[in-house]
């Protein structure tokens, strides 16, 4: 939770975003943590990923990987489905969704 936190402020910097985002396996892995179980760890994983993906130069790559990721539907599905509107985790992840929609 903590270190995607730290990537979370860091890639509001484009040109950190875009060092982010060449790293296929950070992107895996940050994919990979959309199935988490740990609320906060979900809170930052959506939090970074609506960082990079508002980064209009840096963001078709993100939408790639998400493309290809066969897990991130249901991921999302599961955090629509149990999310609660006491935590933001379930706004991010709507901000997130309108994002995907929008950009593809």
């Amino acid at each position: 939770e903590i270190c995607v936190g730290i990537l979370g402020n860091i890639a509001c910097f484009p040109a950190t975003c875009e060092t982010l985002t060449q790293n296929k396996d950070l992107g895996a892995v940050l994919l990979l943590l959309l199935g988490d179980a740990d609320p906060p760890t979900l809170l930052e994983t959506t939090r970074l990923l609506l960082t990079c993906l508002s980064h209009k130069d840096i963001c078709f790559p993100w939408l790639e990987r998400i493309r290809q990721h066969t897990s991130v539907c249901s991921s999302v599905s599961f955090i629509m489905s149990s999310s609660t509107n006491s935590t933001p985790l379930l706004p991010y992840t709507l901000h997130l969704l309108a994002f995907w929609f929008v950009k593809l």
